[in-house]
């Protein structure tokens, strides 16, 4: 499926500027989903310019650092991404990034502070609540 998206992206002629963020974010989160963590580092550290292109970025380098078994750099990444957005999508991804790299570092009371934290905040993001709870569980 993955490996689909990369060839289906690499093949558009031209991309709309209105859609090279979504377009990045798709490419990257391929690559990553693929285990090609250094491309999609590259595709991530690529993103820049507005507020919304550096949350991707950061959330996106997190996830990177927790597949390079990262965890305090990820801590570090998605804190900023967390700090640097007001969209409750992005908020409830960095939380649950956050809740994932404390379980990956081993905290887990952090990580089940995280957790509460994001079922109280965002209760309708059950798919960041859901990543965060499974990595508490491991």
């Amino acid at each position: 499926m993955y490996a689909g998206a990369l060839s289906a992206l690499a093949r558009l002629p031209t991309i709309d500027p209105g859609y090279a963020l979504t377009a990045a974010q798709l490419r990257g989160d391929a690559l990553l989903a693929l285990g090609r963590v250094a491309e999609a580092r590259d595709v991530y550290q690529g993103l820049g310019g507005d507020a919304e292109s550096r949350t991707i970025s950061a959330l996106g380098l997190g996830e990177c650092a927790l597949a390079a078994e990262n965890a305090s750099g990820a801590l570090l990444l998605f804190d900023k991404a967390f700090a640097e957005t007001e969209d409750e999508f992005y908020k409830a991804q960095a939380l649950a990034g956050l809740a994932r790299a404390w379980a990956e570092s081993g905290d887990l009371d952090k990580a089940k502070l995280e957790l509460q934290r994001l079922r109280k905040d965002y209760p309708e993001r059950q798919d960041s609540i859901s990543l965060a709870a499974m990595a508490i569980e491991r």
